[in-house]
C-alpha cells in the first residue's frame, strides 16, 4: 500500500467515526425531544443534521485536498519537502535525500531553515515571511553546501497552503539545483567584459567602471580617483621584427607585469591595441605617481625578450570633469611621455585645457 492510500485509508476511518458519533448524539437527542411539547422537533433535527453533517463534509473534503496536494508534491522529480504551519518538517521525498545526501532522521520533525528565525541571514528571513504573508508564496535563490563542502545555489519556490478558515495548515517547498546555470551565466558575463588577447577587461568594462567611480566622486568628493594610459614602446617595431605571435606573447607578459603591481582595488582594462588603461580608485597624484613608478621600472626590469619599456600617462578627477574629459587629459600625458622621450610617467592636471576629441 503506498502513503497516498494509507492517509485516506486513515482519513476514511476517522470520518466514519465522526458520522458514528454524530448519529449517536442524534439519537439520544431526538428521544429526549419526543419528550418535550414546547419544541419543533422538525425544525431542530433538520438543524441538527444539516448544519453539523455540512461541515463534516466540508472538513473531510479539506483533509482530503491537503492530502492529495502533499501525494502529488511528494511524487515529484524534483526535491520537495512539505512542513506544517509552523515550518517543522513533516515530509520530504526521495529526490530531496538524494540531491541533498541527507537522511529522514535529519529531516523529520526538525524546523526547516527558511523558517528559523534564528537563521544568519535575518533579511532572507524577513523577507521570506513578508512574501508569504502578502502573496503566500516566495521564490529567490538559496546557496547551500552539501556534507563534503562543495558549494552549491538553489532555486527554491515556497508555497503556503491554506484552509478554508485562511489559516495556513502546510507550506510546501520546492528545489531546483541552478549551480551549473549560474557558472554558465557568469562565464558568459565575463565573456562581454574580458579582453579575448589578454584576459584583462576590455573597453566596455572600463566605461561601466569609470562611471561608477565618478558616481562615487560626485557623492564623496573626499574619495578622489586617477586614470592612467599605459602605451607598450614601440610595440609596432617588435611585431615586425619578431611576428606577431611573439608579439601576443610580449602584451601577455605586460599585462601580467601590470596586473602584479596593481593593488585589489585597482582596474586593468585593454583600450585597443597595445593601450591600457589602469583605474586608481580612492587614489590621489602623489600616491599614483609612486604605484606607476613602480610599474615603469618593472615593465623595464622584466626578463622577457625582446626587452620592452612602456610610457605612461595620468591624472585624477576633478568635478568639472565628464568621462571624456578626464580620458583626454590622461592622454594628454601620455604623449607627453612619449615626446619626452618614453619610458617615462607624465602627469596632467585639471587646469589643462584640452580641445582634441578622443
Amino acid at each position: 500500500m503506498d502513503n497516498h492510500s494509507f492517509i485516506n485509508k486513515i482519513f476514511s476511518v476517522r470520518f466514519i467515526a465522526f458520522v458514528l458519533l454524530f448519529y449517536c448524539i442524534l439519537l439520544f437527542t431526538f428521544i429526549a425531544l419526543l419528550n418535550t411539547e414546547y419544541l419543533n422537533v422538525k425544525f431542530i433535527l433538520l438543524f441538527l443534521i444539516v448544519f453539523p453533517l455540512a461541515f463534516l463534509v466540508i472538513f473531510y473534503r479539506e483533509v482530503i485536498r491537503h492530502s492529495n496536494f502533499s501525494y502529488a508534491a511528494m511524487k515529484s522529480m524534483s526535491p520537495i519537502m512539505v512542513t506544517n504551519g509552523d515550518g517543522v518538517i513533516q515530509q520530504v521525498n526521495e529526490s530531496y535525500y538524494l540531491i541533498h545526501e541527507t537522511n529522514p532522521s535529519e529531516c523529520i520533525g526538525r524546523p526547516a531553515s527558511f523558517f528559523d528565525p534564528n537563521m544568519e541571514d535575518t533579511d532572507r528571513y524577513n523577507m521570506i515571511y513578508q512574501s508569504l504573508d502578502a502573496s503566500g508564496e516566495w521564490r529567490g535563490e538559496v546557496p547551500r553546501q552539501s556534507k563534503s563542502g562543495k558549494e552549491f545555489v538553489d532555486y527554491i519556490q515556497i508555497s503556503s497552503l491554506k484552509n478554508f478558515k485562511g489559516l495556513t495548515k502546510k507550506f510546501i517547498i520546492s528545489f531546483v539545483d541552478i549551480t551549473e546555470e549560474k557558472k554558465l551565466r557568469h562565464e558568459l558575463e565575463l565573456l562581454t567584459v574580458l579582453d579575448p588577447l589578454t584576459g584583462c577587461k576590455n573597453r566596455r568594462f572600463y566605461k561601466n567602471a569609470v562611471a561608477h567611480q565618478f558616481e562615487i566622486f560626485k557623492r564623496y568628493p573626499e574619495q578622489v580617483f586617477c586614470l592612467a594610459l599605459i602605451d607598450i614602446d614601440f610595440f609596432k617595431r617588435v611585431k615586425d621584427e619578431f611576428g606577431h605571435d611573439i608579439g601576443y606573447q610580449v602584451m601577455n607578459s605586460f599585462v601580467r607585469v601590470l596586473e602584479s603591481n596593481v593593488r585589489t582595488i585597482d582596474i586593468v582594462c585593454r583600450m585597443g591595441g597595445d593601450v591600457f588603461t589602469i583605474i586608481l580608485p580612492n587614489t590621489n597624484a602623489e600616491n599614483a605617481l609612486i604605484l606607476l613608478e613602480r610599474i615603469r621600472s618593472s615593465v623595464e626590469l622584466s626578463h622577457g625578450h625582446p626587452k620592452i619599456s612602456c610610457s605612461i600617462g595620468y591624472t585624477d578627477c576633478s568635478m568639472r570633469d565628464t568621462h571624456n574629459e578626464l580620458y583626454k587629459k590622461a592622454e594628454f600625458a601620455l604623449k607627453k611621455s612619449k615626446s619626452s622621450g618614453r619610458n617615462q610617467v607624465h602627469y596632467s592636471s585639471a587646469e589643462v585645457k584640452i580641445n582634441r576629441a578622443v
